[in-house]
Protein backbone atom coordinates (compact mmCIF):
# COMPACT_ATOMS: atom_id res chain seq x y z
CA UNK A 1 0.00 0.00 0.00
CA UNK A 2 1.57 3.88 -1.17
CA UNK A 3 -1.36 5.59 0.67
CA UNK A 4 -4.10 5.52 2.59
CA UNK A 5 -7.62 5.41 1.12
CA UNK A 6 -9.19 9.30 0.39
CA UNK A 7 -11.88 10.92 -1.62
CA UNK A 8 -9.81 13.61 -2.67
CA UNK A 9 -8.54 11.95 -6.01
CA UNK A 10 -9.38 8.80 -7.24
CA UNK A 11 -7.77 6.44 -10.21
CA UNK A 12 -8.12 8.41 -13.38
CA UNK A 13 -6.41 11.71 -11.22
CA UNK A 14 -3.71 9.23 -10.13
CA UNK A 15 -2.47 7.81 -13.39
CA UNK A 16 -3.03 11.13 -15.85
CA UNK A 17 -2.47 13.30 -13.21
CA UNK A 18 -1.34 12.82 -9.66
CA UNK A 19 1.01 10.46 -10.79
CA UNK A 20 2.88 13.30 -13.16
CA UNK A 21 3.22 15.58 -10.17
CA UNK A 22 -0.09 16.81 -10.77
CA UNK A 23 -2.22 17.93 -7.13
CA UNK A 24 -5.07 15.59 -5.98
CA UNK A 25 -8.28 16.43 -7.95
CA UNK A 26 -11.41 13.75 -8.95
CA UNK A 27 -11.40 13.03 -12.49
CA UNK A 28 -14.79 12.03 -14.05
CA UNK A 29 -15.45 8.83 -15.33
CA UNK A 30 -16.23 7.58 -18.97
CA UNK A 31 -19.76 7.35 -18.12
CA UNK A 32 -20.28 11.04 -16.09
CA UNK A 33 -21.79 13.69 -18.01
CA UNK A 34 -18.86 15.51 -18.64
CA UNK A 35 -16.08 12.63 -19.48
CA UNK A 36 -12.63 14.55 -18.86
CA UNK A 37 -10.81 11.11 -18.46
CA UNK A 38 -10.53 11.14 -22.36
CA UNK A 39 -8.86 14.03 -22.59
CA UNK A 40 -5.50 12.98 -22.53
CA UNK A 41 -5.79 10.64 -25.70
CA UNK A 42 -8.35 12.55 -27.43
CA UNK A 43 -5.71 16.14 -27.29
CA UNK A 44 -2.69 13.60 -28.09
CA UNK A 45 -0.92 14.34 -24.60
CA UNK A 46 -0.78 10.57 -24.98
CA UNK A 47 -0.71 8.56 -27.65
CA UNK A 48 -2.21 4.77 -27.98
CA UNK A 49 0.66 1.77 -27.84
CA UNK A 50 0.53 -1.31 -29.91
CA UNK A 51 1.11 -3.34 -27.21
CA UNK A 52 2.15 -3.52 -23.72
CA UNK A 53 5.68 -1.66 -22.57
CA UNK A 54 8.56 -2.78 -20.76
CA UNK A 55 9.30 0.30 -19.14
CA UNK A 56 7.36 1.57 -15.90
CA UNK A 57 4.88 4.98 -15.56
CA UNK A 58 3.18 3.74 -18.64
CA UNK A 59 -0.71 5.04 -18.35
CA UNK A 60 -3.25 1.77 -18.85
CA UNK A 61 -7.02 2.19 -19.20
CA UNK A 62 -8.59 -0.94 -18.59
CA UNK A 63 -11.52 -1.53 -21.59
CA UNK A 64 -11.93 -0.24 -24.98
CA UNK A 65 -11.23 2.87 -25.66
CA UNK A 66 -13.50 3.48 -29.35
CA UNK A 67 -14.73 6.74 -28.76
CA UNK A 68 -17.80 6.80 -28.00
CA UNK A 69 -18.23 3.43 -27.08
CA UNK A 70 -16.41 3.15 -23.55
CA UNK A 71 -16.32 0.28 -22.15
CA UNK A 72 -15.09 -0.03 -18.14
CA UNK A 73 -13.68 2.33 -15.67
CA UNK A 74 -10.18 2.14 -14.57
CA UNK A 75 -6.36 3.86 -14.71
CA UNK A 76 -3.31 2.51 -13.63
CA UNK A 77 0.73 3.17 -14.75
CA UNK A 78 3.09 0.33 -15.04
CA UNK A 79 5.79 -1.29 -13.34
CA UNK A 80 8.50 -2.69 -14.33
CA UNK A 81 6.74 -6.08 -13.55
CA UNK A 82 4.15 -6.28 -16.77
CA UNK A 83 2.17 -7.75 -14.53
CA UNK A 84 2.23 -5.36 -11.54
CA UNK A 85 0.04 -2.18 -12.11
CA UNK A 86 -0.40 0.71 -9.51
CA UNK A 87 -3.53 3.06 -8.80
CA UNK A 88 -6.11 4.17 -6.65
CA UNK A 89 -8.83 2.48 -6.15
CA UNK A 90 -11.91 4.46 -6.09
CA UNK A 91 -11.90 6.26 -2.85
CA UNK A 92 -10.07 3.41 -1.49
CA UNK A 93 -5.98 2.85 -1.81
CA UNK A 94 -3.43 3.58 -3.48
CA UNK A 95 -1.67 0.12 -3.82
CA UNK A 96 0.37 -1.93 -6.29
CA UNK A 97 -1.66 -4.91 -7.93
CA UNK A 98 -1.76 -7.82 -10.15
CA UNK A 99 -3.50 -6.66 -13.51
CA UNK A 100 -5.74 -9.76 -13.65
CA UNK A 101 -6.34 -9.00 -9.96
CA UNK A 102 -9.34 -6.31 -9.66
CA UNK A 103 -12.90 -6.56 -10.73
CA UNK A 104 -12.32 -4.57 -14.08
CA UNK A 105 -11.70 -6.62 -17.46
CA UNK A 106 -8.46 -6.60 -18.09
CA UNK A 107 -8.72 -8.84 -21.16
CA UNK A 108 -9.01 -5.14 -23.50
CA UNK A 109 -6.03 -2.89 -21.70
CA UNK A 110 -4.92 0.20 -24.02
CA UNK A 111 -1.64 1.27 -23.13
CA UNK A 112 -0.52 5.47 -23.76
CA UNK A 113 2.77 7.08 -23.66
CA UNK A 114 3.41 10.34 -24.51
CA UNK A 115 5.36 11.34 -28.00
CA UNK A 116 8.84 10.42 -27.42
CA UNK A 117 12.35 9.69 -29.50
CA UNK A 118 14.79 7.72 -27.39
CA UNK A 119 17.95 9.19 -27.66
CA UNK A 120 20.52 7.91 -30.15
CA UNK A 121 24.22 7.79 -30.04
CA UNK A 122 25.83 11.22 -29.03
CA UNK A 123 28.33 10.72 -32.27
CA UNK A 124 28.84 7.79 -35.29
CA UNK A 125 31.86 7.05 -36.96
CA UNK A 126 32.13 6.22 -40.72
CA UNK A 127 30.93 2.66 -41.55
CA UNK A 128 28.78 2.63 -38.05
CA UNK A 129 24.73 2.91 -38.27
CA UNK A 130 23.01 4.87 -35.40
CA UNK A 131 19.85 3.75 -34.86
CA UNK A 132 16.64 6.35 -33.35
CA UNK A 133 13.43 4.35 -32.47
CA UNK A 134 10.11 5.80 -30.57
CA UNK A 135 6.97 3.70 -29.34
CA UNK A 136 5.19 1.73 -31.08
CA UNK A 137 2.20 4.10 -31.46
CA UNK A 138 -1.14 2.91 -33.39
CA UNK A 139 -2.54 4.38 -36.11
CA UNK A 140 0.08 6.79 -36.32
CA UNK A 141 2.32 8.12 -39.12
CA UNK A 142 5.58 8.19 -39.35
CA UNK A 143 8.07 10.79 -41.30
CA UNK A 144 11.61 10.63 -40.65
CA UNK A 145 13.94 14.01 -42.13
CA UNK A 146 17.56 14.02 -41.48
CA UNK A 147 20.64 16.15 -42.02
CA UNK A 148 21.37 14.63 -45.70
CA UNK A 149 24.55 17.15 -45.42
CA UNK A 150 26.32 14.97 -43.03
CA UNK A 151 24.09 11.97 -43.00
CA UNK A 152 22.54 9.04 -45.28
CA UNK A 153 19.36 7.19 -44.62
CA UNK A 154 20.07 3.43 -43.97
CA UNK A 155 16.61 2.42 -43.51
CA UNK A 156 13.46 2.80 -41.20
CA UNK A 157 10.96 5.44 -43.10
CA UNK A 158 7.75 5.40 -42.05
CA UNK A 159 8.26 3.15 -38.93
CA UNK A 160 8.92 3.62 -35.73
CA UNK A 161 12.97 3.21 -36.34
CA UNK A 162 15.23 4.75 -38.21
CA UNK A 163 18.74 4.42 -39.34
CA UNK A 164 21.23 6.39 -40.28
CA UNK A 165 25.19 6.66 -41.31
CA UNK A 166 28.11 9.05 -42.03
CA UNK A 167 27.42 10.53 -45.47
CA UNK A 168 31.62 9.77 -45.71
CA UNK A 169 34.35 9.54 -43.78
CA UNK A 170 35.73 12.93 -44.82
CA UNK A 171 32.81 15.10 -43.68
CA UNK A 172 32.70 16.09 -39.62
CA UNK A 173 29.88 18.01 -38.23
CA UNK A 174 26.74 18.27 -36.16
CA UNK A 175 24.20 15.76 -37.74
CA UNK A 176 20.64 15.77 -36.88
CA UNK A 177 17.13 12.94 -37.33
CA UNK A 178 14.05 14.54 -36.68
CA UNK A 179 10.65 12.57 -36.43
CA UNK A 180 7.85 13.85 -37.56
CA UNK A 181 4.48 11.97 -35.86
CA UNK A 182 0.63 12.58 -37.04
CA UNK A 183 -1.49 11.23 -35.38
CA UNK A 184 -4.89 9.49 -35.88
CA UNK A 185 -7.34 11.20 -37.36
CA UNK A 186 -9.77 11.18 -34.18
CA UNK A 187 -6.84 13.41 -32.60
CA UNK A 188 -5.44 14.87 -35.53
CA UNK A 189 -2.46 16.22 -34.28
CA UNK A 190 1.06 16.38 -35.57
CA UNK A 191 4.15 16.52 -33.00
CA UNK A 192 7.63 16.52 -34.33
CA UNK A 193 10.98 16.14 -32.05
CA UNK A 194 14.75 16.48 -33.59
CA UNK A 195 17.49 14.29 -31.91
CA UNK A 196 21.63 15.82 -32.72
CA UNK A 197 24.61 13.85 -33.19
CA UNK A 198 28.11 14.72 -33.82
CA UNK A 199 28.99 13.32 -37.10
CA UNK A 200 32.51 11.99 -37.23
CA UNK A 201 33.11 13.88 -34.23
CA UNK A 202 31.79 14.52 -30.49
CA UNK A 203 28.91 17.08 -30.16
CA UNK A 204 30.19 20.38 -28.93
CA UNK A 205 28.37 20.73 -26.19
CA UNK A 206 30.04 17.75 -25.10
CA UNK A 207 33.45 19.87 -25.27
CA UNK A 208 34.05 22.76 -22.50
CA UNK A 209 36.31 25.44 -22.04
CA UNK A 210 37.74 25.88 -18.56
CA UNK A 211 39.69 28.79 -17.81
CA UNK A 212 42.42 28.88 -14.83
CA UNK A 213 45.14 30.92 -13.65
CA UNK A 214 48.76 29.81 -13.33
CA UNK A 215 47.97 29.01 -9.51
CA UNK A 216 45.79 26.18 -10.59
CA UNK A 217 42.52 28.84 -9.79
CA UNK A 218 39.36 28.24 -11.73
CA UNK A 219 37.91 31.84 -13.47
CA UNK A 220 35.15 32.39 -15.75
CA UNK A 221 36.66 36.10 -17.65
CA UNK A 222 40.02 37.50 -18.64
CA UNK A 223 42.06 40.38 -17.26
CA UNK A 224 44.36 42.42 -19.70
CA UNK A 225 48.55 41.05 -19.16
CA UNK A 226 47.12 38.16 -17.32
CA UNK A 227 48.81 34.90 -17.54
CA UNK A 228 46.13 31.68 -18.36
CA UNK A 229 46.22 28.19 -18.46
CA UNK A 230 42.85 26.76 -20.63
CA UNK A 231 42.03 23.35 -21.04
CA UNK A 232 39.07 21.83 -23.80
CA UNK A 233 37.67 19.09 -21.76
CA UNK A 234 35.74 16.31 -23.61
CA UNK A 235 32.93 15.16 -21.96
CA UNK A 236 32.05 13.08 -24.99
CA UNK A 237 33.19 9.26 -25.50
CA UNK A 238 34.77 10.26 -28.50
CA UNK A 239 38.09 10.79 -27.63
CA UNK A 240 40.51 13.18 -29.51
CA UNK A 241 44.07 13.96 -29.83
CA UNK A 242 46.35 15.78 -32.14
CA UNK A 243 45.16 19.09 -30.70
CA UNK A 244 45.90 22.17 -32.44
CA UNK A 245 44.81 25.69 -31.11
CA UNK A 246 44.01 28.86 -32.36
CA UNK A 247 43.98 32.04 -30.07
CA UNK A 248 43.93 35.53 -30.79
CA UNK A 249 47.05 37.25 -32.28
CA UNK A 250 47.29 39.57 -29.41
CA UNK A 251 47.66 36.99 -26.97
CA UNK A 252 50.91 36.06 -26.40
CA UNK A 253 51.00 31.69 -26.19
CA UNK A 254 53.31 30.52 -23.67
CA UNK A 255 53.45 27.10 -24.60
CA UNK A 256 50.39 24.29 -25.51
CA UNK A 257 50.25 20.66 -24.16
CA UNK A 258 47.89 18.54 -25.65
CA UNK A 259 43.99 19.57 -24.62
CA UNK A 260 45.47 22.71 -22.77
CA UNK A 261 47.24 25.71 -23.92
CA UNK A 262 49.39 28.25 -21.61
CA UNK A 263 48.76 32.46 -22.99
CA UNK A 264 49.46 35.45 -21.45
CA UNK A 265 46.40 38.49 -22.66
CA UNK A 266 48.75 41.07 -23.05
CA UNK A 267 46.57 44.09 -23.44
CA UNK A 268 43.66 42.37 -25.32
CA UNK A 269 42.13 39.74 -22.94
CA UNK A 270 38.92 37.41 -24.33
CA UNK A 271 38.78 36.83 -27.95
CA UNK A 272 37.99 34.25 -30.40
CA UNK A 273 39.62 30.27 -29.35
CA UNK A 274 39.15 27.87 -31.82
CA UNK A 275 40.37 24.05 -31.25
CA UNK A 276 40.63 21.34 -33.92
CA UNK A 277 42.24 17.59 -33.16
CA UNK A 278 41.85 13.90 -34.69
CA UNK A 279 38.50 12.54 -33.80
CA UNK A 280 38.46 8.55 -32.20
CA UNK A 281 36.89 8.69 -36.46
CA UNK A 282 39.93 8.99 -37.82
CA UNK A 283 38.76 12.53 -38.64
CA UNK A 284 41.17 16.44 -38.27
CA UNK A 285 38.86 18.80 -38.29
CA UNK A 286 37.38 21.46 -36.13
CA UNK A 287 35.42 20.16 -32.75
CA UNK A 288 35.82 23.55 -31.10
CA UNK A 289 35.05 27.39 -31.28
CA UNK A 290 34.21 30.06 -28.46
CA UNK A 291 34.72 33.10 -27.46
CA UNK A 292 35.92 34.82 -24.00
CA UNK A 293 35.09 37.50 -22.01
Amino acid sequence: MYDDGTDSYNCHAYAWHVSQGGDEVWINNLDSEVNNVNNYWLDGSYIKLAGQPSSSNTKVFYGSNNYPYYEDDHSAVTTTSSDVFVSKMGCGVLCSYYKNSTVYDFSDLSYYEKFKVEDGPRYICSGSNATFTTPDYVDCTFNWTYDSSTLNQVSGQGTKNFVVTPKSSSVAGRGWVQLTLTVNAQVNKTFSIRKNLGVNMPLSEDLLYNLYTTGGTPVSYMCPNTHYHLYLTNNSSCTLSNYNWAVPLAWFVNYKYDNMISVYTNSSPGGLVEVSATTTCGVFTKVKTDYFE
